[in-house]
Parts: C-alpha cells; structure tokens; sequence
C-alpha cells in the first residue's frame, strides 16, 4: 500500500547502513538499518560489500513496496572509497 511519494535516502556509514523514506515535509516515514561486516583481507580494511549491496537492494525493494520513491539519494562515510578502474571494475580487492 503506497503511503504516497517519499525520497529514498542510503546512508552507507563505517558500522552500519540505513534506508530511509522521508516524505515531502520531512517526516520519516520507514528506516531500515544494517549492521555492517567487515574485513581485513586484501590491501586494506574494507566492508563487506557483496554483503552491503545485497541488503540495499532488499532494503529498497521493501521501501519501494509502501511508498511511492520519487529519487533515491545516497550518503555514505566521509573515509570511505570505492576503488574502481576504466572498465567500472574493482580496483582493488
């Protein structure tokens, strides 16, 4: 049941990411959180990424189900990078 037309906002930070449907006014209408994992193989300490998409994905789905998303806006830890080459391809893993 759509509730009417909200915004979508991914706040991906170092422990955990959220997905939040704010209406035209502000008002928080659904906030999912996820517990980030991550790990110090490869080059650097890194998050689970694999793992961070596939909840995204489930989070917005659920988000896009009850409210009408108009734009999907994304935020994310200021230390964080997403290491990719030419092709789009990762970096660095």
């Amino acid at each position: 049941m759509n509730r009417g037309p909200a915004v979508a906002v991914m706040d991906v930070g170092k422990t955990s990411a959220k997905v939040v449907a704010v209406d035209r006014s502000g008002v928080v209408r659904r906030r999912l959180a996820h517990a980030n994992r991550s790990s110090d193989a490869g080059p650097c300490r890194h998050v689970e990424v694999d793992e961070l998409f596939e909840w995204i994905v489930e989070a917005l789905q659920a988000v896009a189900a009850a409210e009408t998303i108009e734009a999907v806006v994304a935020t994310a830890h200021g230390a964080a990078a997403a290491l990719v080459d030419s092709f789009g391809e990762a970096a660095a893993a």
